[in-house]
């Protein structure tokens, strides 16, 4: 679950090793304490390669296949429409997959590189930096989440993190981020009996932080209340035909396959809103046009 967070921090130290006078030495100490430590933690397994091999295997469950159960990532929502684990063998979905998630997080990953490496009059400041790398732990998160093989329905939590750590900035899209996570993780939530913690959690969420069930927040857009109206109402009608109307036989599984299609969909579009955040958060603003000076009398 590490790797949710790893290319973030690792361009994040690159960055610093490239803007710090003695960087070779830097990348040197890095590179050893990050060997060090996997190798401290793999030390009780490593003289078995039988055990280290059940380590890795264990992992990287690669054998459960691209998903194992129903989880609103872009795997099982496509596989509504095509079913990639007919198609492909195993192996070339692993390549798929890493090659999707990689092509997902890259660009947050090289435009904070890219910000932090700057010098003179440009260079950012500690405060700025910070934002950035909670944008991009965010984005790079999302993107392993989206993309990444045999995700779980409760690996949504590793994004929310950094997106908490951004409420002040982001109040209106964190909030509503966090109730559709809540959301996609029902179908787990109702089948290990815990349905009125769920509801208890969505309710009080929702008056906390100012969601649809209570006054909009002064700072949220218009607009934004009005999606954030249909997308509730959307959630409510496909709870109500959970607990109300029985799916048809051909389709058992309908109201958890409606949930997977409209989380993943809401995710997707929240991994794009904050990717253009992470790009807008440090552009200049234009100045203010300066008044023309005064032209002076003459006599």
């Amino acid at each position: 679950m590490a790797l949710y967070f790893a290319p973030a921090v690792f361009f994040f130290l690159l960055a610093q090793c490239v803007r710090a006078p003695r960087g070779a030495r830097l990348f040197c100490a890095l590179a050893l304490a990050v060997v060090g430590t996997v190798g401290a933690m793999l030390l009780p397994w490593i003289r078995s390669p039988a055990q280290l091999q059940q380590l890795l295997v264990r992992l990287f469950p690669v054998a459960r296949g691209l998903y194992e159960d129903k989880v609103a990532n872009v795997w099982c929502a496509v596989n509504v429409v095509v079913r990639l684990r007919s198609l492909l063998p195993i192996w070339s979905l692993v390549r798929l997959a890493t090659a999707a998630t990689a092509v997902a997080f890259l660009p947050a990953c090289l435009h904070m590189f890219a910000v932090l490496c700057r010098r003179g009059s440009a260079r950012i400041s500690g405060a700025d930096a910070g934002l950035l790398l909670r944008y991009c732990l965010l984005n790079t998160s999302l993107a392993f989440f989206l993309f990444s093989f045999q995700v779980h329905e409760k690996s949504i939590l590793l994004p929310l993190v950094p997106a908490l750590m951004l409420l002040d900035s982001e109040q209106w899209a964190v909030s509503w981020l966090v109730q559709v996570a809540l959301f996609s993780n029902y179908p787990l939530l109702f089948r290990d009996g815990q349905r009125m913690p769920y509801w208890v959690l969505a309710v009080g969420w929702s008056f906390l932080r100012g969601c649809p069930a209570c006054p909009a927040d002064a700072q949220t857009p218009r607009l934004v209340a009005r999606l954030q109206w249909v997308s509730t109402l959307v959630m409510l009608a496909i709870h109500a035909g959970h607990a109300l109307l029985a799916p048809p036989p051909s389709l058992p599984d309908l109201y958890v396959v409606l949930n997977v299609e409209f989380s993943c969909a809401m995710f997707a579009a929240f991994f794009l809103y904050f990717n253009y955040r992470q790009f807008a958060c440090l552009r200049p603003r234009a100045a203010a046009p300066t008044a023309a000076p005064a032209k002076q009398k003459t006599s």
